[in-house]
């Protein structure tokens, strides 16, 4: 598949203010395409956080300004090391508020994708799937991927 297709799904996704999961291991290209792919998002990192040290939970200036933000979309990279009620009470919050959810982390922790699913099944959102293989290295671009859309 080609970036131009993953840039159709995932604008197609906004557009409906559906859930979007990106997985794939370390250094496949989640954090890029959050940063390079996705226009009017509101970023929520861990990344930053983990390596110092703090709390990779939000603080309470975090959650007041996601809640006053304007755009139509919320990204969190590295979901995997933020507390995994916050992920999902920041995804109801967001889809229940017409925004659409980028969740992008290496791996998914317990049945953490199983309740997200739910949720958006519950605000009536459908899910996209990505799922990434690889960074091309050699090319520095991103590698093979696929797209889902789980009922």
């Amino acid at each position: 598949m080609k970036v131009e297709q993953l840039n159709q799904a995932l604008e197609h996704a906004i557009e409906k203010r559906s859930l979007i999961m990106i997985s794939g291991p370390h250094y496949s290209g989640k954090t890029w395409i959050l940063e390079t792919q996705v226009k009017n998002s509101e970023l929520i990192t861990m990344k930053k956080k983990n390596m110092m040290g703090e709390s990779t939970r939000l603080s309470l200036e975090e959650l007041i300004n996601l809640q006053v933000s304007e755009l139509p979309t919320v990204s969190i990279d590295e979901a995997s090391i933020m507390d995994s009620g916050q992920v999902l009470g920041v995804t109801e919050y967001c889809l229940s508020k017409n925004r659409a959810v980028i969740i992008a982390c290496s791996e998914y922790k317990c049945d953490l994708d199983v309740k997200l699913y739910k949720i958006a099944k519950l605000k009536g959102r459908s899910v996209l799937v990505i799922e990434l293989k690889d960074w091309n290295s050699k090319e520095n671009k991103l590698g093979d991927f696929s797209l889902s859309y789980p009922d």
